[in-house]
């Protein structure tokens, strides 16, 4: 008997699945909002089945994430690593997030640095770890203020794209 073609390609297809690949990855994505701001972030890296690991550099320039009152400069670098189940994701940045309020009101800046930042999601929401630089002063990214924590969260989410 004879086998039909897509057969015997689907057979030779599920007798190679058993080796192991690893694909090299770059995107790269670009958001403009409406007041002539940008996000771009670059992402490169490897997946496979057993490990991935990518990096991802995102740059604010004068970006409004929400609306013409708020807009956000500068990088965030994403490590990410997974090995079996296992996925690590470390941040380090620089931002400066500027709120201009009402019309006539002096602008308020908020200035964020991270090293070796890392976030955990759980039910009960998300936790940092890590050491934060906010407006000059040092503290525990666990400790941090909720308004600063949202607003750093917010901008993390930014790197799915």
């Amino acid at each position: 008997m004879k086998l039909p073609l897509s057969s015997v390609a689907l057979i030779a297809l599920l007798a190679a699945g058993s080796a192991r690949a690893d694909f090299n990855l770059t995107r790269e994505t670009t958001l403009g909002d409406d007041f002539g701001g940008q996000f771009h972030a670059l992402t490169q890296g490897t997946l496979g089945s057993e490990a991935a690991e990518r990096t991802t550099v995102a740059t604010f320039s004068n970006f409004h994430p929400r609306a013409a009152t708020s807009s956000v400069d500068g990088q965030i670098e994403r490590h990410f690593q997974r090995v079996d189940e296992d996925a690590l994701r470390e941040y380090n940045g620089n931002l400066t997030i500027t709120s201009t309020g009402e019309e006539g009101s002096e602008p308020r800046l908020l200035t964020l640095g991270f090293e070796s930042l890392t976030v955990l999601r759980g039910d009960d929401g998300a936790s940092l770890s890590g050491t934060l630089l906010v407006n000059g002063n040092s503290i525990d990214a666990a400790q941090a203020p909720g308004t600063v924590k949202r607003i750093l969260l917010r901008l993390l989410r930014f790197l799915h794209y």
